[in-house]
């Protein structure tokens, strides 16, 4: 059997971002507590006590001690979070603030607790952000919180910000903490060192750069066979519309999975359009009917 045919995409349409969204996290994926002190881990505060915004009560020599704010990560702890429906994205400078309770005393020490810094698009594979083992450059936990400043503006909110660039990352869904501060608690030549070190404490976590997690880019390949259309590729759920060239609508449907069959009643050529929450193509496919099965 031969069917000859022909194939011609009209229209591909991609979506653009119009902006960012900024926002605290909403989601923890899981959490390990480690050894040592545990603010902030019972069910009464957590995990709404890391939600949000940084504590507005902290200054530059006033750490956040309340277990509303707070929750302790604990010695070796590790914490994944993220957003629900955000996908954090690279964007111009900073991309995401970690907040801990660090604090500035005696003559301009800083009282640091840090912890590594890792990201993950599928939530197995994490990437870790490099840092220096003495400055604590590069980790959470080294810089005090600004509560008056703005959470979305580094340079007032203090907080150490990370930058997706520094680590050749475009996006990701998944942010981990762990926490390294056995690495200073047990060195007493580090120049971060004190007795009273007992772990990361997470005050908030804030993206600077979200965008809107969206469902797959369509990516069709329809084929005529005999008196039918086929569409198989990938980008479902989306709603198809078939027309004559005369206009007049063949069929409407919603398609929630592929490959996906339509039926073409006569010989002749029709416009299939079709539009997901993010894309719309548009396909003009000619069905001669040669070695068809057509007898109407």
């Amino acid at each position: 059997m031969r069917l000859c045919y022909s194939l011609v995409m009209l229209v591909a349409l991609s979506p653009v971002w119009a902006q960012y969204v900024q926002s605290g996290i909403d989601t923890v994926y899981w959490f390990r507590p480690g050894s040592g002190q545990a603010v902030g881990q019972s069910p009464v505060f957590f995990p709404q006590n890391i939600f949000g915004l940084p504590d507005t009560n902290a200054r530059w020599d006033v750490p956040s001690s309340d277990p509303r704010q707070i929750c302790s990560l604990g010695m070796d702890g590790v914490i994944v979070v993220g957003w629900k429906n955000f996908v954090l994205v690279d964007g111009p400078g900073p991309d995401f603030t970690v907040f801990e309770n660090a604090f500035a005393y005696g003559n301009g020490k800083i009282f640091a607790e840090p912890a590594e810094v890792s990201v993950s698009r599928d939530g197995t594979h994490f990437v870790p952000f490099p840092f220096d083992s003495l400055s604590l450059e590069g980790c959470a936990g080294r810089t005090p919180t600004n509560g008056a400043g703005n959470p979305f503006d580094p340079a007032e909110s203090g907080g150490d910000a990370f930058d997706l660039a520094t680590i050749g990352i475009d996006s990701v869904r998944f942010i981990k903490i762990r926490d390294i501060s056995r690495m200073v608690a047990e060195n007493p030549d580090h120049p971060y060192w004190s007795p009273v070190i007992s772990g990361f404490d997470l005050d908030a976590v804030v993206g600077l750069h979200l965008v809107l997690e969206s469902p797959a880019m369509l990516d069709l390949k329809p084929v005529v066979a005999g008196e039918q259309l086929l569409l198989t590729g990938s980008g479902a759920p989306f709603y198809v519309t078939l027309y004559t060239l005369r206009g007049r609508v063949v069929e409407r449907r919603t398609v929630s999975a592929l490959p996906a069959t339509f039926s073409l009643p006569v010989p002749g050529v029709y416009l299939v359009v079709v539009s997901s929450a993010q894309q719309s193509q548009a396909f003009v496919v000619a069905a001669t009917g040669v070695g068809g099965g057509w007898s109407r």
